[in-house]
Parts: C-alpha cells; sequence; structure tokens
C-alpha cells in the first residue's frame, strides 16, 4: 500500500509509466485490499497496534483521495486557483510519504518485534 501510494505521489515520472491517474486507481485498490486483509486479521493484534496501523492507513487514505481528485485532469485545463489547490494536495501527500508514513512504520516494526519477543 504504502509502495503505492509513494508512486502516486512522486514527482518524478519515469518514461514508460503509468499516469497519475492510473496511479490513482492503483493506488485506491491496494488500500482497498489492505483494509479488508487489516480487518479479518486485527484480533491478532494488540489494540494499540491496531489502532496505529488504522491511523497510518487512513492518513494515507485521505491523502490519496485529496490528491486523486486532480489527478484525472490535465494541467492545460485547470485554472490557477485549481492548479494551486491541486500543488498543495499533492505535496502534503508527498510530505506524508516521505515524512510522516516512514516514522508510523518504525513505530509498528519495533510494536511487531516486541510482540514477537525479538527486540534487541
Amino acid at each position: 500500500m504504502l509502495s503505492e501510494a509513494e508512486s502516486f505521489f512522486s514527482l518524478v515520472e519515469w518514461e514508460g509509466e503509468s499516469n497519475k491517474a492510473e496511479k490513482h486507481r492503483v493506488a485506491m485498490s491496494k488500500l482497498v485490499e489492505f483494509f479488508r486483509f487489516f480487518d479479518k486479521n486485527r484480533i491478532y493484534l494488540p489494540e494499540e497496534l491496531c489502532e496505529s496501523l488504522e491511523n497510518l492507513a487512513m492518513k494515507v487514505h485521505s491523502h490519496i483521495i485529496s490528491f486523486g481528485v486532480y489527478a484525472r485532469y490535465r494541467e492545460e485545463g485547470l485554472n490557477d486557483h485549481i492548479r494551486e489547490n491541486k500543488e498543495k494536495a499533492w505535496n502534503a501527500g508527498w510530505d506524508a510519504i516521505k515524512n510522516e508514513a516512514p516514522k508510523a512504520r518504525k513505530l509498528l516494526e519495533e510494536r511487531f518485534r516486541d510482540l514477537l519477543g525479538a527486540s534487541a
């Protein structure tokens, strides 16, 4: 889920890559897949860990939705106000993926290690 979100928010697009609209579709699909898996398996995890996972997923979901609104429109057809809002949504999503998600992921990994008895 996070790698698809990162690809969607990436500021760099390589030759032959999917466009933003397709990346949005894939990211949303992976989010749905994650939520279904998580809902079925949350009983196996402590409530605190479930809350952390859910918070991270909801934050990523929120940013994908916010930027996804603009992803299907061509840049040339946007007025200045919409272009500015698109850029804000894009930057907020990128910031969340590059700065907030790694911190949340590290904390989740530490909690998983504690549960498994693999802490240092």
